[in-house]
């Protein structure tokens, strides 16, 4: 599915991965498509924000597989490249949530999710991975 790069859209987000689960064979349960919609919806604000900065034109892919043990679900963007390490999690045992004013986003779909990566693919996309076992 792809899905042009403005806010308002986040709603396609959550409606697709609804979607997708509702047609499997064993739906999940609802925490974990609860789960699963939350860090899409992080990753799909996040290039959104970032990787388009709010106002620039572009799409993003999103593609969502039934594996063996879980769901996969990748984001593919053209927009700034994200690097894992120059970000800053949010610490809930050290940051003040008053005075921190990014991170959130990071640390919600790293805490829920499995398995989470950024790299690039061979075409040079962005991509962000998802993965919830199940």
């Amino acid at each position: 599915m792809k899905i042009s790069s403005n806010i308002e859209n986040l709603q396609q987000v959550r409606d697709y991965i609804r979607k997708f689960c509702s047609a499997l064979a064993s739906p999940l349960p609802d925490e974990k498509l609860d789960m699963l919609e939350l860090a899409a919806n992080e990753v799909a604000a996040n290039i959104i924000r970032h990787g388009y900065d709010d106002k620039k034109p572009g799409t993003f892919e999103i593609i969502i597989l039934r594996e063996s043990n879980g769901i996969l679900i990748q984001f593919l963007d053209q927009g700034h490249p994200f690097n894992r390490e120059d970000a800053t999690l949010f610490n809930p045992e050290t940051d003040n949530i008053i005075d921190k004013t990014g991170g959130f986003g990071l640390f919600i779909i790293e805490k829920i999710m499995d398995r989470v990566t950024y790299d690039q693919d061979d075409l040079g996309n962005n991509r962000t991975r998802l993965f919830l076992k199940i």
